[in-house]
């Protein structure tokens, strides 16, 4: 039976039940049951990494025979664990360790080869941090080891500013792994900063550690390059817009992250800044990625979930397309930090012909603010549209238009 390791969603629940596949859930506790969930749940304290084994042996969990992540990059470490405990295919505790922390993969990277990753150094005070300037130039990135959705992930261009991004990141980085449950203590690195645009690779890892990668690469576009003094990924668009040639380099160089890493049966989310000197990671996450499931049903016909079942247990799976449509998701934040107010041009940007889904995150004077600073997106929009011409006028207009308004 498959079983599900952390925080799973209604939507994938609902698939799976759709299908008819029978599912269990290693539930994390620190978190409320929702009363939907009908199928069998073991409770786990996932923070307590060291009474995984002691927990499982307590559990009532039977007919274990393949283990998925289906959230966030939190309860990788977790699943491998599990997968080791059952017997069942899934990533080793090494290779885990190594997807949910910057640091180690960065160091994987580097030894299996140095083109694949910008340097860094793991930082635990300022005088480290000052250490790392004296042998590179800004800007460099500043981040955390394991946190996700690009929260604390900070860009300096000069010392003053690294100095304030740090203190901000000392300040809230341990509230923030505490809040999403990371289980592993905080930890800091700071980085080159890579020039290029931004792509991402959807992949797995086959039972050999094989990467399956899958056709279709997303383009991205970060706050920064939309006037945001901010990282977070505004626009997630398929197809891509890279040429053949560049195209066929990140395929190669996301293969060999995965190989890097030494990946077994699971998902791979490769993070990839094209550089002029050729693609770079940015990160590789055991899990796929988010929105990109109903992104390349929509654009290709591809069923990612499907994959992910078919790799855990160990079947080949269909990467066949059988769609040819454009589709963007947009995440949307404020430029600064106060009390939400609206999301402007709402009733023109609910009658565009390409609109497929709306969320407007926050309620009516709600706290808000930017990525850097430990928000989560205000509004999710997503535009899909099989007439290019139509998608590319809809997505102006949310470009050129739609952001978020703050109350004085």
């Amino acid at each position: 039976m498959l079983w599900i390791v952390g925080k799973t969603f209604s939507e994938f629940r609902k698939y799976l039940e759709d299908k008819g596949v029978d599912y269990g859930i290693f539930w994390d506790a620190s978190l409320p049951l929702p009363e939907d969930v009908t199928a069998p749940v073991v409770q786990m304290d996932f923070q307590d990494i060291a009474s995984l084994n002691q927990q499982l042996d307590s559990a009532n969990a039977s007919d274990v025979t393949a283990i998925i992540v289906a959230g966030y990059e939190n309860y990788v470490l977790p699943a491998a664990y599990i997968a080791r405990y059952f017997g069942v295919p899934g990533p080793s505790i090494e290779a885990a360790h190594a997807a949910t922390d910057k640091s180690i993969m960065r160091s994987r990277f580097i030894a299996f080869d140095p083109a694949l990753s910008p340097d860094y150094a793991e930082v635990q005070s300022w005088e480290e941090i000052e250490e790392f300037m004296r042998t590179h130039s800004f800007p460099v990135m500043l981040k955390p080891a394991s946190l996700m959705k690009s929260l604390l992930i900070t860009k300096s261009t000069t010392t003053h500013e690294l100095e304030l991004n740090y203190r901000q990141t000392i300040a809230e980085v341990s509230r923030l792994y505490d809040k999403y449950n990371i289980g592993q203590p905080p930890k800091i690195i700071i980085e080159e900063f890579l020039s290029g645009s931004m792509h991402t690779v959807a992949a797995f890892a086959d039972k050999e550690g094989k990467p399956v990668l899958i056709p279709g690469i997303v383009d991205c576009v970060t706050g920064q390059e939309i006037g945001h003094n901010d990282n977070f990924l505004f626009s997630r668009t398929l197809p891509t817009r890279l040429s053949p040639d560049d195209q066929q380099a990140v395929l190669d160089v996301a293969a060999k992250g995965i190989e890097a890493l030494g990946l077994t049966s699971c998902p791979a989310h490769v993070e990839i800044i094209l550089t002029a000197k050729g693609p770079k990671i940015i990160e590789i996450g055991a899990r796929i990625g988010g929105y990109r499931p109903r992104m390349y049903e929509y654009a290709f016909g591809i069923d990612l979930q499907q994959i992910m079942l078919d790799i855990a247990e160990n079947k080949s799976p269909n990467i066949e397309t059988s769609a040819d449509r454009s589709i963007a998701v947009y995440e949307i934040f404020p430029d600064k930090e106060g009390a939400f107010r609206e999301l402007t041009h709402l009733q023109e940007l609910e009658t565009l012909p390409s609109l497929r889904h709306l969320s407007i995150k926050a309620d009516e004077s709600s706290a808000v603010g930017r990525s850097s600073l430990g928000y989560k997106a205000s509004a999710v929009i997503i535009l899909g549209h099989e007439d290019p011409a139509q998608f590319a006028k809809d997505t102006e207009f949310v470009r050129e238009n739609v952001k978020i308004s703050l109350s004085r």
